[in-house]
């Protein structure tokens, strides 16, 4: 089968829908299918755009195709020559476009089924606004009522990774649950195996940050407004003051919140308990998870919330919010711990239990892996997409 992923920004940009169509597309591959993504040059989330990435490229056996990219903003990346770039694939069998607040699924969409006239899955991904970026809700409102809609009327199925989202494309928007699927993310377990982490590997990454004797908490996602780090930070004021070698990692690209972050942590006496580490190589990611005692995340816009699940694979205890997809995933006192939406207090409590409570933090972890090996585990998620484009393509 000759696949297409239509998405608006990509690798080297990884966040939680670009990591999933990474995944999804290796897997495709490694299963005999054959791939395209089909993208943008985008690198920015606001701004004049100027990246220098290739037109095309092969990445890990994906076929990566891009159109230019000139102006960025919330749910747009201006690229007029995506229409093109789609066209110039041929016989392709099935497209996935990625992103339901998006303007490229909606000219790829427009393109797919009124030019192509060829079958489509969306898979939509975030579907709402974040409730920190209040200034967005009407502008959302208005598209997901309107161009929003109409995207979803016009693909043959949709792909929704929570229970909460599907309910609203359903119950709001007006979708035949019929063309409505629930497919959790997955996270390719073999890679995420804390077998797989040498003693060697953990002593040089401790030494090269600095974190030697410390108690370590892992947060790993795009330095944003939406990802909520400052309550975080709040969360860590709190630790510190009952655990003094606590140390927060901070892992992820920033996207313009960095230098408000360091100014906060340093208003709040912060500095030798927060350590900012960018982004990092796959190999240095799955290190850091080996080496943390403790996951936490209160992030505002989680449709499924991936970090948390390959915290999980990697046997770690999560602390979260019962928000969005992360109630999904994570159970309370069973396979992680959960407080109410955007309560770091509650956050700073449950994380210091587990500090001073080794046993029941290692029971959670194993649990955790178990869990997340069982449910989210990248072959589970492959076969279940492949049947859903076989389920279209026999029509």
């Amino acid at each position: 089968m000759r696949i297409v992923h239509v998405i608006n920004r990509f690798s080297p940009n990884i966040g939680g829908a670009e990591a999933y169509v990474h995944m999804l597309s290796k897997k495709l591959i490694e299963l005999g299918h054959e791939v395209y993504v089909v993208t943008t040059t985008s690198m920015k989330f606001r701004g004049i755009e100027g990246s220098k990435l290739p037109r095309s490229e092969i990445m890990e056996g994906i076929r990566v195709v891009r159109a230019p990219a000139y102006l960025s903003g919330p749910g747009l990346v201006l690229s007029p020559s995506i229409h093109q770039v789609i066209r110039a694939v041929k016989d392709v069998d099935i497209y996935n476009i990625h992103g339901l607040l998006s303007n490229i699924s909606l000219e790829a969409m427009f393109e797919i089924r009124r030019k192509l006239g060829k079958p489509s899955v969306l898979t939509t991904h975030d579907i709402e606004i974040a409730e920190n970026l209040t200034i967005y809700l009407p502008l959302w409102r208005l598209y997901i009522h309107n161009l929003g809609q109409y995207l979803l009327k016009n693909v043959d199925a949709i792909i929704s990774q929570n229970p909460e989202d599907a309910s609203f494309i359903i119950k709001i928007l007006g979708i035949s649950p019929a063309r409505v699927h629930i497919i959790a993310n997955g996270v390719d377990k073999d890679f995420f195996d804390p077998l797989k982490v040498k003693d060697e590997e953990r002593r040089t990454f401790i030494r090269k940050v600095g974190i030697e004797g410390r108690r370590i908490l892992l947060f790993v996602g795009r330095l944003e407004a939406r990802k909520r780090i400052d309550l975080l930070l709040l969360a860590m004021r709190l630790i510190v003051k009952e655990c003094k070698d606590a140390i927060l990692l901070v892992v992820g690209s920033d996207q313009g919140m960095l230098s408000k972050l360091v100014a906060f942590s340093k208003n709040m006496g912060l500095e030798n308990h927060v350590k900012f580490c960018g982004r990092l190589t796959d190999k240095e990611l799955r290190t850091a998870y080996a080496v943390s005692d403790i996951s936490v995340s209160l992030s505002a816009q989680e449709a499924f919330g991936l970090a948390l699940v390959e915290s999980m694979m990697m046997g770690k205890a999560v602390v979260s919010h019962r928000w969005k997809g992360i109630k999904y995933i994570i159970e309370d006192g069973v396979n992680g711990l959960l407080v109410d939406p955007f309560d770091y207090e509650g956050l700073a409590k449950k994380v210091l239990y587990l500090l001073e409570n080794d046993c029941y933090r290692a029971s959670l972890g194993k649990k955790a892996r178990d869990y997340a090996t069982n449910n989210f585990s990248l072959d589970i998620m492959a076969h279940r997409v492949i049947h859903i484009y076989n389920s279209i393509l026999s029509v």
